[in-house]
């Protein structure tokens, strides 16, 4: 989903194995194309290894939790008010963590 400037967006990722849980960053970023820095300059992203929140490069003390297998997290995206959310998907107990 790239070239968004205004208004609200969401989506889902689902680790569909053990490779796409452990060593993935997912978030928003203003470079085009992103590389391997999501969660750099311009960005913020979660890192599925340490469940950590990057926000322009530097690990926020907001943590979702490991990203294992099977799991879900959405992105709620509000470019009017400039925030983003990740909300780690579970069973009995959701995490939403707010980045603005």
């Amino acid at each position: 989903m790239a070239g968004k400037s205004a208004g609200k967006w969401y989506w889902e990722i689902r680790a569909s194995g053990v490779a796409d849980a452990y060593y993935t960053y997912f978030g928003v970023t203003d470079t085009w194309p992103p590389g391997h820095n999501v969660g750099g300059a311009g960005g913020v992203a979660y890192y599925g290894n340490s469940g950590s929140i990057y926000n322009i490069g530097v690990a926020t003390t907001a943590n979702l939790g490991h990203l294992s297998q099977g799991n879900t997290v959405s992105v709620l995206l509000d470019m009017d008010n400039h925030r983003v959310s990740f909300e780690r998907l579970r069973t009995n107990n959701p995490s939403l963590t707010e980045i603005k």
